[in-house]
């Protein structure tokens, strides 16, 4: 290994280092696209259950605090991931494979490949489910032909490469926004905004609990920015990047899907654009979210299929999506709550480590040292899934607290044991 995380890790014949996809060589992103990426990302169905969720659990104003103090946390996390990711050219995937070695960090990123995959499966069952409602009296087909469609069409856009899924972010991301404030606007035009700030009979979340489910759904998105900061002009320019993004789109986005349900009574934002005359829109919204989220999630999973195999990408891309088919038809969309759960548990303690392992090393200058096994690493994982599992917190905030506890866990035994040449 080279002699810092500073500069890029090399292919090795027993480490696998995924290079970036063909078209994205030599391409450097300024905050404004990557941001629109990332929120192409965000604006997805699961999101606006989560908005739903949120504003009939907690009533208007406590949603909204939980939604812009919940952006805030979730954009210094991947802020803080992001300047990792510009300053070493690496993703995610292959910072994780730095931080836990090149076995243990495969066994890490066999993790990350199910829960992208789940997440991948939970959107297009969504979008099969959703598209039959807004389409329904236009086009007989069944959710599972929907889920078809949508997967082909997924899959299809990431295997076009890298630009595609710019070009597709630039386009449908200022769109989807305009249908959600259409929404609002009809809803409030229809009720005059009655009962918007009535707070619920039975507040099911408080607001430290919002928060967690605000930064825990969304926490996965903020440990995979490397995979686009790489590309990032500048580091400022990635930390920005998930400012506006997570600070400013993922509140937004949140707060714009409550409203319209909390007026109408109705979680079901595609229900609620319907019984307002708003078919057309409906389509398109359910469309336009699931093929932009999706298209990156499937970006996302070829690159950490690339720290597993030497096939092409267009092979891993094709792999991936028609796996997320199976699981989608499969009805993974039925456990998404638990998904969830398990997205809070296990995911926030990786990018403690990772982040850990990258900034002790930047700061000290330390020697890079390739190792099969990070046992202290590890360790550090395990000690936060632990800790978030017992269900402990501190702060109130579940995915921060394990995500601080594994950041913890890891400095400690890094300089106690890994130091000491007692972990091998």
């Amino acid at each position: 290994m080279p002699p810092s995380l500073g500069v890029r890790l090399q292919v090795t014949n027993t480490t696998l280092v995924d290079a970036p996809l063909p078209d994205t060589q030599g391409s450097r992103l300024n905050a404004v696209r990557i941001a629109l990426i990332l929120m192409g990302a965000l604006i997805a169905l699961p999101a606006f259950v989560m908005g739903a969720k949120l504003n009939e659990s907690m009533g208007t104003r406590n949603s909204m605090i939980a939604a812009v103090v919940g952006g805030f946390i979730l954009s210094c996390i991947a802020a803080s991931a992001a300047v990792v990711g510009a300053r070493s050219r690496l993703s995610s995937y292959q910072l994780i494979l730095a931080a836990f070695g090149y076995r243990g960090g495969k066994l890490v990123n066999a993790v990350l490949s199910v829960v992208m995959v789940g997440w991948f499966a939970v959107v297009a069952s969504l979008f099969g489910d959703a598209a039959l409602r807004a389409a329904a009296g236009l086009v007989t087909l069944s959710a599972s032909t929907w889920v078809a469609i949508g997967c082909v069409l997924m899959t299809a856009t990431t295997l076009t490469g890298f630009r595609a899924l710019d070009i597709l972010a630039m386009l449908t991301t200022p769109l989807k926004v305009i249908l959600l404030v259409a929404t609002v606007v009809a809803s409030w035009s229809l009720t005059h905004g009655a009962g918007l700030w009535a707070e619920p009979d039975h507040h099911e979340l408080s607001i430290p609990q919002g928060i967690s489910f605000v930064v825990g759904g969304v926490i996965v998105g903020a440990l995979l920015t490397p995979d686009l900061a790489r590309l990032a002009t500048t580091r400022t320019q990635a930390a920005l990047a998930c400012f506006l993004a997570f600070a400013v789109g993922q509140p937004l986005v949140l707060i714009l899907t409550g409203i319209p349900a909390r007026l109408a009574g109705e979680s079901d934002l595609v229900l609620i654009m319907l019984r307002l005359g708003l078919g057309l829109p409906a389509i398109l919204i359910v469309v336009l979210a699931a093929w932009s989220s999706n298209a990156y999630n499937l970006y996302a999973i070829t690159l950490v299929f690339r720290t597993f195999s030497n096939h092409a990408v267009w092979k891993l891309a094709a792999f991936g999506g028609a796996l997320g088919a199976v699981l989608a038809l499969a009805g993974l969309a039925q456990r998404l709550t638990p998904f969830l759960l398990l997205l809070s548990v296990a995911i926030p303690p990786i990018a403690g480590v990772y982040l850990a392992s990258y900034y002790i090393a930047w700061v000290r200058r330390e020697a890079q040292v390739r190792r099969a096994w990070r046992v202290d690493s590890l360790l550090a994982w395990l000690a936060g899934v632990a800790f978030s599992g017992l269900g402990i917190s501190l702060s109130g905030v579940t995915a921060v607290d394990s995500l601080v506890v594994a950041m913890a866990a890891y400095v400690a035994l890094h300089f106690s044991f890994f130091q000491r040449g007692k972990v091998e």
